[in-house]
């Protein structure tokens, strides 16, 4: 009988990782799975500087592009002397040009689908910050700066 019962290490417990519907977790289709393993490498503050930083490098590259005095690609002369497009018919271009869907641009710029048709109907004028990231997303899939004018 003392052979009866063995003593084996105990295993630790299984822990979910995530727990779905929770805010954040790996099964929210929200987020992109490249920025769940940055956040989880550079941690939170790590990503919001990182995020930061681009912002502030392509904002110092439009403005060496107004400072210079040169046209910017989608704006010509021609163009500045009839009335100025408003931002939803900018976005809207460059959408068409890209040959971006409503929903593909909403996911390329991380943004709710809703939002974006609405800024390309113009009912709401984007943030600033917003029109930070179209003009990211927009320059890197056309390879070329693009700078998105408000109306004044």
């Amino acid at each position: 009988m003392a052979g009866a019962f063995r003593l084996e290490p105990r295993q630790p417990p299984i822990v979910a990782l995530h727990r779905p519907g929770c805010k954040g977790a790996i099964d929210d289709p929200l987020r992109n799975p490249k920025d769940i393993v940055e956040e989880m490498l550079l941690g939170k503050a790590g990503v919001l500087a990182k995020r930061r930083r681009e912002e502030l490098e392509h904002e110092r590259k439009v403005a060496a592009i107004r400072a210079e005095g040169r046209p910017t690609p989608q704006g010509s002369a021609a163009q500045s002397e009839q009335a100025p497009e408003t931002v939803s018919t900018q976005i809207s271009r460059l959408r068409e040009e890209c040959h971006l869907t409503e929903e593909e641009l909403a996911e390329k710029i991380d943004m709710d689908i809703r939002s974006v048709q609405r800024h390309l109907a113009g009912k709401v004028v984007p943030y600033a910050r917003h029109l930070r990231i179209y003009e990211r997303v927009f320059s890197k899939i056309l390879n070329r700066q693009i700078v998105i004018r408000k109306m004044p």
